[in-house]
């Protein structure tokens, strides 16, 4: 017996050594930021049994294959404005290979949860086709049951109803829920089920569960799309008004766009489901667009390379005059930290809009060192007063605008699919300006010095954070 005393402690060892060189050799391959690379390093190789593990539940940033087949599916197919009329930020997309601007768009606008729900409602009601809807938290509550009644009546008329969910988000959302709308003929699937839920489920695999779909948009006859950071629930949208709503911003575009977003939500769908969408849909009703140019830009795991935080960087080096941010979690990587900073020293006009308290805690301890060396660098930091401020909203300058569903923090820059539309027309732009300005109403300016325990926190999160 005493020689396998000393086998199984080499065998573990030796097993253990390959299995980290398999996971070190994945890792390498992810083409991860330095930063976020070496934090890694050093968890895997100084506590293996802790590194590894941790990797394998949080580590994965890209999936390759799906990548690769998302950017050749994605090129061509819509009306794009000439190549020697578009903007910096639209060429430099196009060289990703993601699909360029196009000029016939209307976008309006709500800034708040009364008008985004009539919105939507009545984008659903002219349905006469098909409503995909993609979204992040569909909430079992008044307005999560009023729409599914709404999508339920629409599919018992024949129209192509599909409810993509993402598994994590939509974990609260009772399955007997979802039977009235499945029974009319409407279809359902859940965007990388967690475990529980492959089980119960028609899905293709369990997934990853640190790997969101955070894209929120609701797609109409392939013509017309709602889209913004809201979710399907009542603290969002509702038909009346609320003290405790959410303040958010959602938007419609009809047009071109829309049809980049409809090919979006069905790549998602081919993904999430054994159900394939074809890619071509039935005829439908023609919606007269507009003169707005917009760019429809996808992000995630699925995409090649990361073309929207390399564009933003790329904006905050180039902007002269401005550069606004609104977000409700505000946790940069240090090179997009850097570039705002270096813009503040260049003389533009810094300002970040966060809520003065979040819904995350955690986020609220993470962002403090980060507002706190842009305001000592010179930059404004605002803290909205009210109730949770859940928009996301950028400008730079007078000729790009960017809203959607990602945030100013790691999890939607590098790993949550996201999806967001640059503005480059000076109508829309106007639009975005006007919202913020509106926000800085109700804004506290300045963000104050911490006490120990909490710079510690802050200090503490913003060193784990590239290891997420």
């Amino acid at each position: 017996m005493l020689w396998q005393d000393f086998l199984i402690p080499y065998l573990g060892i030796i097993v253990g050594s390959i299995f980290a060189l398999f996971v070190l050799g994945h890792m390498l391959r992810q083409r991860r930021p330095p930063a976020s690379t070496v934090a890694w390093l050093l968890a895997i190789i100084l506590i293996p049994y802790v590194g590894i593990p941790l990797y394998i539940l949080l580590g994965g940033r890209k999936i390759r294959r799906l990548a690769r087949r998302k950017k050749k599916l994605l090129l061509g197919g819509f009306e794009e404005i000439p190549l020697e009329k578009t903007a910096l930020a639209d060429r430099f997309l196009r060289s990703y290979g993601l699909p360029g601007a196009t000029a016939n768009n209307h976008i309006e606008f709500h800034n708040n949860g009364q008008t985004s729900y009539q919105a939507l409602i009545d984008l659903i009601d002219r349905a006469e086709v098909s409503i995909h809807i993609a979204i992040f938290i569909f909430a079992a509550d008044p307005v999560g049951q009023d729409l599914l009644e709404r999508l339920e009546k629409k599919a018992k008329q024949g129209i192509d109803v599909r409810l993509l969910l993402d598994s994590f988000g939509c974990r609260l959302l009772p399955s007997r829920l979802l039977r009235p709308l499945r029974s009319a003929g409407g279809r359902v699937a859940y965007f990388m089920p967690m475990f529980w839920k492959s089980l119960r489920s028609h899905l293709k695999f369990p997934g990853n569960a640190h790997l969101r779909n955070h894209r929120k948009l609701v797609v109409v006859d392939g013509t017309e799309v709602w889209a913004g950071g809201a979710n399907l629930a009542q603290e969002y949208i509702g038909p009346r008004r609320s003290a405790k709503r959410w303040k958010d911003l959602t938007f419609i575009i009809r047009g071109e766009a829309a049809k980049v977003y409809q090919e979006i939500f069905r790549l998602d769908w081919n993904f999430a489901s054994s159900e394939q969408m074809d890619k071509t849909l039935p005829a439908h009703r023609l919606v007269t667009g507009g003169t707005e140019t917009i760019q429809v830009v996808p992000s995630g795991p699925d995409i090649p390379d990361d073309p929207f935080y390399s564009a933003v960087l790329t904006a905050c080096h180039t902007a002269n005059h401005r550069l606004w941010v609104v977000t409700p979690y505000f946790i940069p990587d240090e090179p997009l930290l850097q570039a705002m900073s270096i813009a503040i020293h260049r003389g533009v006009d810094v300002r970040v809009v966060v809520p003065l308290k979040s819904n995350h805690l955690v986020a609220d301890i993470a962002r403090g060192s980060f507002l706190r060396d842009l305001q000592q660098a010179g930059g404004t930091v605002l803290l909205h007063r009210g109730k949770m401020m859940h928009a996301k909203a950028l400008i730079f300058d007078q000729n790009l605008a960017v809203v959607g569903s990602a945030n100013m923090d790691a999890r939607s820059l590098f790993f949550n699919y996201e999806v967001v539309s640059f503005l480059y027309s000076p109508q829309a732009i106007a639009a975005v300006d006007s919202y913020i300005i509106s926000l800085l109403r109700h804004c506290r300016v300045g963000v104050r010095q911490a006490g120990r325990f909490r710079e510690f926190g802050a200090g503490l999160i913003r060193l784990i954070a590239p290891l997420l």
